[in-house]
């Protein structure tokens, strides 16, 4: 991989923040100049995610805890947060950042001048005159509103005239306390009669109220014992009632199992009359079926055996007209011999015997014959093919015809 920048190493990302605390994990971070982002990888350099430099806003220095070196990069949806061991690193990754990054606004240093450096002297020297000026003068405002000085002697008689002054109000407050304790011993007495009226009144209302709470608990009591004995009386009544109806609901449940009982047995009964009538039924449909079966096997051996010699004998006779056509041929043969050794042919026909040779003919006779074997073979064969394919063809529709005459029984019965 060959990237345009030099800019890339290790750092520690922290994750999205969620539930679960971000954690710190090692990544691979490249400043890439040519596509203008920020491509970080995992530990197998499989890429995990791009920032791109034109959506970047803000970056700079962010502190953490446990002495954490770390920089942040802002986007509109997401905030980024790289840290590394080393602070220079992250100062060169800010500063990167912050130039290829167009949105970032960076400021340009000011020039200085030596003028502008002589106005700046002078004018931190006259603030610090003002400051030393201040502390040992004051000025006339605050002259003005000083109080003069008293005289030790005027604050001695002052104070002897606040202590008479205050003797005097401790007297007159002690004798205004005693006539106010007079007027107090009459209203206590009189405070003291009323809340003893009040007691006893309370007294007799509570003892009034516990005879009239005595009368009604006796008249309760007798009350409640009627009451009591009315409910027990009805209670007495309902237990009887539902244990009547228990036994009547029991009596006739009995009566019900016994007549379902009974119903249930013809039911039953009848059932199996029926099943065993529906058995015998199927066992002789199916006999008499069994039966046809047989009776067209048997039918379809007899056929095929029939078949069977009629191509024998076909065959046989077949066999029979070669060798009557074959006989005859040769007393032809024997007949033109005979007529030629007669005419003087005879010598003519030695020299040609002479010439042919005997093994040459009768290789010749042995080929014409094994080649009218084979083709007698095939024939048969091919025969006994159509033979057998009309058959299956016979045997197939008997099948059919049977099984559909089964099913037509089969729905007459049900």
């Amino acid at each position: 991989m060959s990237f345009a920048t030099p800019i890339k190493g290790w750092l520690e990302k922290q994750g999205k923040k969620g539930l679960i605390r971000a954690k710190w994990r090692p990544r691979y971070v490249v400043l890439r100049t040519d596509l203008k982002c920020i491509c970080y990888y995992d530990e197998e350099m499989q890429s995990l995610g791009e920032i791109d430099l034109t959506q970047i806003t803000e970056t700079g220095e962010k502190p953490f805890p446990n002495d954490r070196h770390a920089f942040f990069v802002t986007i509109p949806t997401r905030t980024y947060y790289f840290s590394s061991k080393n602070k220079n690193e992250i100062n060169q990754w800010i500063s990167k950042i912050s130039l290829h990054s167009p949105k970032i606004v960076q400021q340009k240093p000011q020039k200085k001048n030596k003028k502008n450096e002589v106005k700046e002297k002078e004018k931190e020297k006259k603030n610090k005159e003002k400051k030393g000026q201040e502390k040992g003068k004051k000025t006339k405002e605050e002259k003005k509103t000083q109080k003069p000085k008293k005289l030790k002697k005027n604050i001695k008689k002052e104070k002897k005239k606040k202590r008479g002054n205050e003797e005097q109000n401790e007297e007159d407050d002690l004798e205004s306390i005693k006539k106010k304790n007079k007027n107090k011993k009459k209203l206590d007495k009189e405070l003291k009669t009323k809340k003893d009226n009040k007691i006893k009144e309370r007294k007799e209302k509570a003892k009034e109220n516990k005879k009239d709470k005595i009368t009604e608990k006796k008249k309760n009591k007798k009350k409640n014992g009627q009451e009591k004995e009315k409910d027990n009386k009805k209670e007495k009544k309902k237990r009887q009632e539902n244990k009547e109806s228990e036994e009547n609901k029991e009596k006739e449940e009995k009566n019900k199992k016994k007549n379902k009982t009974k119903k249930n047995q013809e039911k039953e009964k009848k059932i199996k009359k029926d099943n065993k009538k529906k058995e015998k039924e199927k066992e002789k449909k199916n006999k008499e079926k069994k039966g046809q079966e047989k009776d067209k096997e048997k039918a379809l051996k007899k056929e095929n055996k029939n078949k069977k010699r009629k191509e024998k004998t076909k065959e046989n006779e077949k066999e029979n007209k070669k060798e009557k056509i074959n006989e005859e041929k040769k007393k032809n043969k024997k007949s033109k011999e005979k007529i030629e050794k007669k005419s003087g042919k005879d010598l003519k026909n030695k020299k040609k015997k002479k010439k042919t040779n005997p093994n040459k003919e009768s290789k010749k006779n042995k080929e014409k014959k094994k080649k009218q074997s084979e083709k007698e073979k095939k024939k048969k064969v091919h025969e006994k093919k159509k033979k057998n394919k009309k058959n299956k063809l016979k045997q197939q529709e008997i099948s059919q015809s049977i099984d559909s005459s089964l099913s037509d029984d089969d729905s007459s019965s049900d």
